[in-house]
C-alpha cells in the first residue's frame, strides 16, 4: 500500500513538475543553433532592430501549395526565419501561409493571380504529374507581402539566376532570406523616405527612358528631378543618379558634385564613354562608333577609376533578330547573338550577391587607377570569353555571319560597373576655387567627411527601359526586359540594390554576406553504387530492429527468470 502511495506521488510530482517546466518556456526561449553556418541564428543587427519595433506588422506568403522539393526547403527556411522574427518582435508581428491556387472559383483565383502581379511579385510555372499519369500546369507565387497600417511592400524570395542550378538558386534565396525580410520591414516602418535625385541638365536620359527605373526606386524612396543650377534642389536627398548625360559638364558642375561627394553623400554614374548611333544601324545596317567628351575623365581619374574608350565584345550575350531570308524575298528574321550587348555577371560582393544576369548594351571597360586610399571593388563584369574593339570604327550588322571562334575570346571578367568608397580627395584640391566658391555659394572641402561613397557603371542602357510604340501611344517596357526572347534581366534588381547601399544607414547590406553550405548529393556516386546504397537503405534498418528485438527478448528472459528464482 505504501508502495502504491508512493508510486502516485511519484507520478503527481512528475505532472507537476512537467507543467512548471511547460509554463517556464513559454516565457524563456531557448534554441540551439547546430549548424556550421549558423543558419538559424539572426544577426545582432536584426535583433536590435526587430526588438525595437513598436507597430504591428502583418506577413502574407503566398509561397504555399503543391510544388517542387526545392521550393518546399525555400518556403521551410522561410518559415523558420519568420518565427525568428516573432520571437524578437513580439506578438505584433503576425504571418500566415496562402495557396492562391485554392480560391473558391476560377474567377477569384485568377482576380488573386493579377492582383498579386500586379503588386510586383512574380509567378513561376511548372508542370506536375498526377497519380493517373495526367501532366497539370501548376503557378506557384514564391513571394509575400508584408504591411503595416496603410503601408505594404512585396518581397519576390525566389532568385532565379539561369547561370546557376536550380539548387544554387534555392540556396541563394535561402541565404537572402534574412536581407529580405529585415529590408522590407525597415521600409514600411521610416518614418520619411530617403531623397534620390535624378541629374538634368545635361542632356540625360529622356523621361520615358527612365520611368521604369524611377518607379521602381519611388516604392521606397522620395524620387525627384534634380539640378545643378539649382543648388537647393540637392537638399534632402541622400544619393544623385547620372543617368546617361551627352553634354558636357561645366567646371561649376563638376564643382557642386565634387562637393556634394565631398559632404558624404553619394552619386551613381550610368555613362556611356562610346557613342553608337543604334537608329543607324538599325535602318542601314552600318555606323560609326566614336569617343564622348563629357568632360568628366579628370574627375574619375582622380577618384581612382579610368573608363576605356573601347568597346567590349562577349561570347555570352543578348540575340537580335535579324532578316535571312534572300533579297527578293518576304523577310524571315531569326535570333542570331550580338557580341555587342553582353550578359553581365555579379561579383561576389554583398552589394549583388545573388543577382540575375544584367542586361546591357555598347559597354566600356573600366580600370582602377590612382588613389590608394579609395576602397575599389568590382560589381559587374563580363564573362570568360571577352575581348575588346577600339574606337572610333564602324559597327555593321555583317559582323553577325562572322561566326568567330572561342579562342578569338581571350579576356575574362572586364569589369563594367565599381564600387569606390572612403575618404575622397576632392578634384579641385590646390586648384583656386574662390571664383567657384563665390559663384556657388558653397565652401570648398577638399577631403570627403566620413566615408565617401561612389558607383560608376560604364554603360547608360542598364538603366534604360525599352519603349514599345502601340496603337494607344508609347509604352513603357520593364528594366531589363528584352523584347525579343521576352526575358527579363536582372537590371531591376541591380539598380534597386545599389540605391539600397547607397542610401543605407544601418548597413543592412551585411545581412548578405551569410553563405549556407550545399549539401546536395551526389548523382554519379549514386548512380554507380545504386545497388550498394539499396541494399544500405533497405537491409540495414531491418537488421538494426531485428538485433535490437532480440537483444531487449534476451533481456527480458535474464530478468524475469533472475525474479522467479528469487
Amino acid at each position: 500500500m505504501i508502495k502504491k502511495n508512493n508510486s502516485l506521488l511519484r507520478l503527481v510530482g512528475i505532472v507537476v513538475l512537467f507543467v512548471i517546466v511547460i509554463f517556464i518556456s513559454n516565457g524563456i526561449r531557448f534554441r540551439i543553433d547546430l549548424t556550421d553556418e549558423g543558419k538559424y541564428t539572426l544577426t545582432e543587427s536584426t535583433k536590435e532592430f526587430l526588438s525595437d519595433i513598436n507597430e504591428r506588422v502583418y506577413v502574407k506568403v503566398y509561397l504555399e501549395g503543391d510544388m517542387p522539393i526545392g521550393l518546399k526547403r525555400l518556403r521551410s527556411a522561410l518559415e523558420d526565419q519568420l518565427v525568428e522574427f516573432k520571437a524578437y518582435a513580439g506578438s505584433g508581428f503576425k504571418f500566415e501561409f496562402i495557396d492562391p491556387s485554392r480560391s473558391r472559383s476560377a474567377q477569384v483565383r485568377q482576380r488573386l493571380y493579377d492582383d498579386l502581379i500586379e503588386t510586383g511579385i512574380s509567378p513561376i510555372n511548372f508542370q506536375q504529374r498526377d497519380s493517373k499519369g495526367s501532366v497539370t500546369q501548376q503557378i506557384v507565387f514564391p513571394g509575400l507581402v508584408m504591411s503595416s497600417g496603410k503601408k505594404s511592400v512585396s518581397v519576390n524570395l525566389l532568385k532565379n539566376n539561369p547561370a546557376f542550378s536550380g539548387d544554387e538558386n534555392i540556396n541563394n534565396s535561402i541565404e537572402l532570406l534574412e536581407y529580405e525580410l529585415t529590408y522590407a520591414l525597415k521600409m514600411i516602418l521610416q518614418d520619411k523616405k530617403p531623397g534620390v535625385g535624378f541629374l538634368t541638365g545635361h542632356s540625360e536620359a529622356s523621361e520615358i527612358e527612365i520611368a521604369d527605373a524611377k518607379r521602381i526606386l519611388s516604392e521606397f524612396y522620395d524620387v525627384r528631378n534634380v539640378s545643378l543650377s539649382n543648388i537647393k534642389s540637392l537638399d534632402d536627398t541622400e544619393c544623385i543618379i547620372v543617368a546617361d548625360p551627352k553634354g558636357k559638364f561645366s567646371e561649376r558642375d563638376k564643382y557642386l558634385l565634387d562637393q556634394y561627394l565631398m559632404s558624404g553623400k553619394s552619386v551613381i554614374w550610368f555613362v556611356d564613354q562610346v557613342d553608337v548611333n543604334t537608329d543607324s544601324l538599325r535602318y542601314t545596317g552600318r555606323t560609326m562608333s566614336l569617343v564622348k567628351d563629357l568632360n568628366l575623365n579628370d574627375m574619375f581619374f582622380n577618384y581612382g577609376v579610368r573608363i576605356n574608350p573601347i568597346l567590349v565584345q562577349d561570347y555570352r550575350c543578348l540575340q537580335i533578330p535579324v532578316n535571312t531570308a534572300p533579297p527578293g524575298q518576304n523577310a524571315q528574321f531569326l535570333p542570331a547573338p550580338w557580341m555587342y550587348m553582353p550578359l553581365l555577371g555579379s561579383s561576389d560582393n554583398d552589394i549583388v550577391k545573388g543577382l540575375n544576369d544584367v542586361k546591357s548594351a555598347y559597354v566600356s571597360s573600366i580600370d582602377f587607377v590612382g588613389d590608394k586610399n579609395i576602397t575599389k571593388e568590382v560589381l559587374l563584369h563580363t564573362s570568360e570569353l571577352t575581348r575588346v574593339k577600339r574606337v572610333p570604327d564602324f559597327i555593321n550588322l555583317s559582323e553577325i555571319r562572322e561566326n568567330p571562334s572561342r579562342n578569338d575570346f581571350s579576356i575574362s571578367n572586364v569589369p563594367v560597373a565599381v564600387l569606390l568608397q572612403g575618404n575622397f580627395q576632392s578634384v579641385f584640391k590646390n586648384r583656386v576655387v574662390s571664383d567657384l566658391e563665390r559663384s556657388t555659394g558653397v565652401n570648398f572641402v577638399s577631403v570627403s567627411e566620413g566615408r565617401g561613397k561612389m558607383i560608376l557603371v560604364a554603360d547608360a542602357d542598364i538603366i534604360k527601359n525599352e519603349v514599345a510604340m502601340r496603337a494607344q501611344g508609347k509604352s513603357v517596357m520593364p528594366v531589363g526586359y528584352d523584347r525579343f526572347s521576352k526575358k527579363t534581366y536582372g537590371n531591376a534588381d541591380f539598380i534597386r540594390s545599389i540605391v539600397n547601399y547607397m542610401c543605407d544607414n544601418n548597413n543592412l547590406t551585411s545581412l548578405k554576406s551569410g553563405e549556407l553550405s550545399m549539401r546536395l548529393i551526389d548523382k554519379k556516386e549514386l548512380l554507380a553504387n545504386r545497388k550498394y546504397w539499396q541494399v544500405i537503405n533497405v537491409v540495414v534498418p531491418l537488421l538494426v530492429i531485428v538485433i535490437l528485438g532480440v537483444i531487449i527478448t534476451l533481456y527480458r528472459k535474464r530478468r524475469y527468470a533472475v525474479k522467479r528464482n528469487r
